[in-house]
């Protein structure tokens, strides 16, 4: 059985042989209608032919999953892996477009295996994998900062933007990856501060104050909104006892006080929370009790901002 390798030597020769391309394609020339090109082979993969695409894999933008890929290994060291028409891709440039886990799992396992092999597959094309990749892998992949709590953020901001606050589908990859675009990136990097910021004094979930912030500052007087965002998060300037900002604060801090499983779940209930008491600070309005009636007979539809200031 040829040597196995380990996953921190796998990593380690990535950092080392960054800008290395993988070998030469071989194999049958297709060529689509569309005037696309790929070459196919079937091909045995020897474990030290899986660690060299594995080292040349250095802009994969999904992180290697050691679990999964020890699982794998344990399936070809049995000999169950069986060939079943799932591809080795890489780009037309060489770089490895989909199929580390496969190959992790060949390497430290020390067994070979067969499978489709194809090169030439865009660098644009969503692929459709077994591990798919999320809206993180893809911000990931474009050296956003952040990509996990900017990912949860937008999908939050999406909802606001879109009427749809309370409910809780997730939009594919192409869609958020679009409305992204539509944004600044610093800004959504600032929202995603803002919600660290507010979560550090309430508790509550960064990617669902981030969004409410972006929201805020999309629909209402910027100025007015870090003033807000300001006292909210600091509790500076709130001199009343009945200032909606106080309010907010200690629903919060309530929430805080209870244990994980006795906060709310209901991740439209905080961002509703904070959109009213916005709306009742701009107004001038005091506030003796805060809250949203989602349910029941006297529910309430999901806040809309105010602009506020002149």
């Amino acid at each position: 059985m040829a040597k196995k390798a380990t996953f921190k030597t796998i990593l380690s020769k990535q950092d080392r042989m960054k800008g290395r391309d993988a070998g030469p394609p071989s194999g049958v020339t297709l060529h689509s209608a569309t005037g696309k090109t790929v070459v196919a082979d079937i091909v045995m993969v020897t474990p030290d032919m899986a660690e060299n695409w594995l080292v040349d894999n250095t802009v994969n933008y999904r992180r290697l999953d050691e679990k999964r890929a020890v699982r794998l290994g344990v399936v070809m060291e049995r000999g169950d892996w069986e060939f079943n028409g799932a591809s080795i891709k890489f780009g037309s440039d060489g770089r490895l477009r989909d199929g580390q886990h496969r190959l992790l799992a060949c390497t430290l396992s020390g067994t070979p295996f067969e499978t489709l092999v194809l090169w030439g597959i865009d660098e644009d094309v969503e692929l459709d994998r077994g591990k798919r990749r999320n809206l993180a892998d893809e911000l990931r992949r474009m050296g956003v900062v952040n990509p996990t709590a900017t990912a949860t953020l937008l999908q939050h901001l999406w909802r606001l933007k879109h009427n749809s606050p309370t409910v809780k589908t997730v939009q594919d990859n192409k869609v958020m990856l679009r409305f992204y675009a539509h944004h600044d990136s610093e800004f959504i990097h600032g929202a995603v501060l803002q919600g660290d910021r507010a979560r550090s004094v309430s508790g509550g979930s960064r990617a669902v104050l981030g969004a409410t912030w972006a929201y805020l500052h999309s629909v209402g007087n910027t100025e007015l909104v870090d003033e807000f965002w300001e006292a909210f998060c600091t509790g500076v300037g709130i001199v009343e006892v009945d200032d909606p900002i106080s309010k907010l604060r200690q629903w919060f801090m309530r929430q805080r006080a209870l244990s994980k499983n006795q906060r709310t779940q209901d991740k439209a209930y905080p961002a509703a929370l904070t959109i009213k008491a916005w709306n009742k600070w701009v107004s001038g309005e005091s506030c003796t009790l805060l809250r949203w009636a989602r349910y029941g007979r006297g529910a309430e539809p999901f806040p809309t901002p105010m602009k506020g200031g002149s």
